[in-house]
Parts: structure tokens; sequence; C-alpha cells
């Protein structure tokens, strides 16, 4: 088991994933959901590379016959330095929660 904290601007992160990619590239990357700052979950112990995406829910303007009216999406708030090119680490294991200020 695992837990831990996301923060971005000195703000729990509201809602996003955190993604911990092994080291060892035969093992198989694991994700778990970030609500309100906070993540929980079971991952494989080890060294991680880590990439964290932030996001907020969004409602275009549409005009009201348009099939999509009153649809929220996912708009992606984090730079890609937290994600897609993440230089973030780390050390999992059960006794330590791990902490990511951003």
């Amino acid at each position: 088991p695992v837990e831990g904290t996301v923060s971005f601007n000195g703000q729990p992160l509201p809602i996003g994933n955190i993604t911990f990619r092994p080291t060892d590239k035969s093992l198989q990357s694991e994700a778990l959901d970030v609500r309100e700052g906070k993540f929980v979950g079971t991952l494989i112990p080890g060294a991680k590379q880590v990439e964290i995406r932030g996001y907020e829910m969004v409602t275009p303007k549409l005009p009201a016959n348009s099939p999509e009216a009153g649809s929220t999406f996912k708009k992606q708030v984090l730079p890609a330095k937290f994600n897609d090119k993440s230089v973030l680490t780390a050390d999992v294991s059960a006794a330590t929660p791990l902490t990511f200020d951003l």
C-alpha cells in the first residue's frame, strides 16, 4: 500500500492522476487517481519515474441545439514538465507517504 499528496502552486490538486513508471522496463506502469490532493493505492515497491496530470472540468459554450451542449470535459492544467516531460522520481515503499509539491 502507498499513499501521498500532490499540491500545485501551494494548493491541493483537485482532480488528476499520478502514474508510476518503474525504472525496470520489464515491469508495468501503475496509475492512481488524485482527489483533493490525495492518492492512495497499492503499487509494486521500487524506484519509479512519476508523471502527474491535473485537470479542471470545462463546459464549452455551444449553441443550445448542439448535441454536445452542456457536456463537460477534463482539461489538462499542469505543465508538461510534470507529465509528458517529467523528471520527477520516487522510491515507492509502504513505510513512507509520498509528497509532491509542484
